[in-house]
């Protein structure tokens, strides 16, 4: 009977103890979470509408943090230095990042809403793969249509190269993403 009251006791401080989802955003498998609130004012749907829009200013900052460290890591792992500086340009010009942010934003789902206090709370995810997969199709399209870019990779073996390596480099991320990740306000 102590037994099973000390396990009760200690499960109820384990549970006691962990923030709600809505004060720390849960890491999921696979997704990049975020949470974000906005002010009750006695219309439900006005309130979700308006924590999802926050959420997604959260996710969209959190989003070129990861567009930023890909684009440093590529341009680490290109093999030419003239080709990862061209790479680079390409993804700071604010029209492609913005362009890929809301390209990843657009696949943003809430996965819960949670009334507290005077606050109406979504707790939102986008998935990894997905945002990997549209860094890759504009990495690609960069390729296509750069033709600075198209004058450094200027065989064939170096095209395939580049895809190569940016195929590896999605791996790589993909794999160390894979719990997840937890967007944060700052």
């Amino acid at each position: 009977m102590r037994i099973f009251s000390l396990v009760g006791f200690f499960a109820f401080l384990s549970c006691a103890t962990s923030s709600p989802w809505w004060e720390e955003p849960p890491q999921i498998e696979g997704k990049i979470t975020a949470v974000g609130q906005a002010i009750f004012t006695g219309n439900e749907v006005i309130a979700k509408r308006a924590a999802e829009a926050n959420a997604r200013q959260v996710l969209a900052a959190f989003v070129k943090t990861q567009i930023q460290s890909l684009t440093e890591t590529w341009g680490k792992q290109a093999g030419d230095d003239r080709v990862a500086s061209r790479v680079s340009q390409y993804f700071n010009d604010e029209n492609i990042t913005r362009e890929l942010i809301n390209t990843t934003l657009r696949g943003a789902r809430p996965l819960r809403y949670k009334r507290h206090g005077k606050y109406m709370y979504v707790l939102m995810a986008i998935d990894t793969e997905n945002f990997a997969k549209y860094w890759k199709e504009v990495a690609s399209k960069a390729m296509e249509e750069d033709r600075a870019l198209q004058a450094l990779l200027e065989s064939q073996a170096m095209k395939e190269d580049y895809a190569r390596r940016m195929d590896r480099l999605i791996q790589e991320y993909l794999s160390r993403v894979a719990s997840g990740l937890r967007a944060f306000r700052k």
